[in-house]
């Protein structure tokens, strides 16, 4: 969070969701002005209040588990589980372990990709998610 201090939302977003090479950035940029073109239905901004109740439960599933992987283990649905390659936010570590523990899941590491890595790879998302769904 430090990281992002004093950033604009155009900032953060490409920051923590894309990596800092041209065409990553390029894709953000792509994917940032998308969002805002968006005018019906749209998020409403969130409150301080939840600011803090989102950083609150970051931090609360960040801590160790120690019964996480035998909990995964007696999960039987199909799971996708979809990460860019250089997720600050997130290790790319954290979904390969997890993809081990989940018995029917699939990993798909998008490179040169961060933690946006569906607004970085859209119509290679969509396919991803349309033949998960199909299956």
């Amino acid at each position: 969070m430090a990281a992002t201090a004093g950033l604009t939302a155009q900032e953060t977003f490409l920051k923590i969701g894309f990596t800092s090479s041209k065409s990553s950035l390029a894709a953000g940029e792509a994917a940032y002005q998308r969002i805002q073109r968006r005018q019906v239905d749209r998020d409403r901004p969130l409150s301080q209040q939840s600011r803090i109740a989102e950083v609150t439960a970051v931090l609360g599933w960040a801590q160790s588990y120690a019964n996480a992987f035998k909990e995964l283990e007696g999960l039987s649905q199909p799971a996708l589980i979809v990460q860019g390659e250089f997720d600050v936010a997130v290790p790319v570590s954290n979904a390969v372990k997890m993809s081990e523990h989940l018995p029917n899941a699939e990993l798909a590491i998008f490179p040169n990709a961060g933690h946006a890595a569906l607004f970085q790879n859209p119509q290679q998302f969509l396919r991803l998610t349309s033949k998960f769904l199909s299956e």
